[in-house]
C-alpha cells in the first residue's frame, strides 16, 4: 500500500505544483494592467494649464504657496 501511494504522490506531484505556480502567475499579473509610468503634473492655480513641477513656478498668495505656470506668474 504505501508504494503505490509513493508512486502516485511522485506521479502527480510536478503536475500538480507546476498547475498552481501558473495559477498563481497567472492570477497576480492579470490585474495589474501594462503601461507607461506617467509623471505627476500639476494645474496652474489662475489658467488650469498643466504642466510638471519644474514648469510651473511657485507665488505667494495671501500666505499660501499656489504653483502659476510663467505666463500666469509675471
Amino acid at each position: 500500500m504505501a508504494d503505490q501511494w509513493l508512486h502516485y504522490f511522485f506521479g502527480y506531484a510536478p503536475w500538480v505544483i507546476g498547475t498552481v505556480i501558473v495559477l498563481v502567475a497567472y492570477f497576480s499579473t492579470r490585474k495589474t494592467p501594462v503601461h507607461a509610468p506617467v509623471g505627476q503634473t500639476f494645474a496652474c492655480a489662475k489658467c488650469g494649464r498643466r504642466g510638471g513641477r519644474e514648469q510651473m513656478v511657485p507665488v505667494a498668495q495671501e500666505g499660501a504657496m499656489s504653483w502659476c505656470c510663467p505666463s500666469c506668474a509675471s
